[in-house]
């Protein structure tokens, strides 16, 4: 069964909230060491850096300080994943991307950023983030 990623214009509207969000409180590379030491929750534990589309696709954003720069970072998996079929499928990541504003053709690689699977349940999305765009979808 294929799920499909609905970016309806309510959709557009939580996206653009909560990349606004994100902008304002951008994480630090202190930050994240302190995610990874335990000392602070991750960013998906954080109601406010996520949302749901379709009811189906859980997404989180942050804005992200790393060695190259501050980067975009999305990560997406599925609320209630088949065993058979746990992950989004390639489509409907590159809709939700996109959708966050995110460039290029993710299905071929072909981003200012990196693509991965964490543990076989999130697609993860980073891409460099420009000035000009300051977090929000394009």
């Amino acid at each position: 069964m294929t799920r499909v990623a609905v970016i309806d214009e309510a959709a557009r509207a939580e996206i653009a909230a909560l990349c606004w969000h994100a902008d304002l409180h951008r994480l630090p590379q202190a930050e994240q060491r302190r995610v990874s030491r335990g000392e602070r929750p991750p960013v998906g534990d954080d109601l406010d850096f996520c949302l749901t589309i379709s009811g189906v696709y859980r997404c989180v954003f942050s804005i992200e300080e790393h060695p190259g720069g501050w980067c975009r970072h999305l990560s997406i998996s599925i609320c209630e994943p088949n065993p058979a079929r746990p992950l989004p499928s390639p489509e409907a990541v590159e809709v939700i991307a996109g959708a966050f504003g995110f460039r290029g053709d993710l299905t071929k690689g072909v981003l200012d950023g990196a693509v991965w699977i964490e543990g076989n349940r999130a697609v993860n999305v980073v891409e460099r983030l420009e000035t000009a765009t300051r977090g929000k979808p394009q």
